[in-house]
């Protein structure tokens, strides 16, 4: 829900709104989450772990090629379970991180509702509430379908796109959020989180 703005709009370049959402966060999202939250930030170490997939892939494709016919090849096993290991790091991981957090902290998964003002934001459910000044915040990031509010280098509040009612109602809040972050900006989708 979205309360009315000033006759101006805005003050001195302020929004003087508040943007109230309410929903429920999906394991989806979190999972979301995880991914833009391993690929994008590190995006150099989840392009070293690429490159360390495709070269466990070709020297297993490589022993398979020399190996005799008949014989059972012995020295593809190590870069065998090289690449089982890093594709299970790389593509498996994130998902079994994010569901298992959900297990232990089910909270996150509660009809939740929020409250943005130009200092800060408020979350509130039944069993969980917390309150964040926006000086606190690290950064925002946009992804195809969420919001990451960064209060810490890997906390992050996740706030779905589809708690939004309209298209209005998300640009009056990222225009909240651009002027209360200032002079940090909240990042938009980029090449990765445009996937998540």
């Amino acid at each position: 829900m979205l309360t009315d703005f000033s006759s101006s709009r805005y003050n001195s370049g302020v929004p003087t709104s508040t943007v109230e959402l309410q929903g429920e966060i999906m394991v989806s999202d979190f999972v979301k989450f995880r991914y833009f939250h391993k690929f994008s930030r590190r995006w150099y170490l989840a392009l070293a772990e690429l490159a360390f997939l495709l070269l466990t892939f070709l020297l297993t494709i490589a022993a398979l090629i020399v190996s005799k016919k008949g014989e059972a090849p012995t020295n593809i096993i190590a870069p065998l379970l090289l690449f089982c290991l890093w594709s299970y790091l790389l593509f498996i991981r994130p998902c079994t991180a994010a569901r298992q957090q959900l297990k232990t902290e089910t909270y996150h998964c509660d009809l939740m509702s929020y409250a943005f003002t130009h200092d800060g934001f408020q979350a509130k459910g039944p069993n969980s509430s917390w309150e964040l000044a926006w000086k606190v915040i690290l950064g925002v990031y946009e992804t195809k379908s969420l919001f990451l509010i960064y209060s810490g280098s890997s906390a992050a509040t996740v706030l779905p796109k589809h708690l939004f009612h309209s298209i209005e109602e998300m640009a009056a809040w990222r225009s909240l959020v651009s002027a209360a972050i200032a002079p940090k900006k909240v990042k938009g989708p980029g090449l990765i989180g445009r996937f998540f």
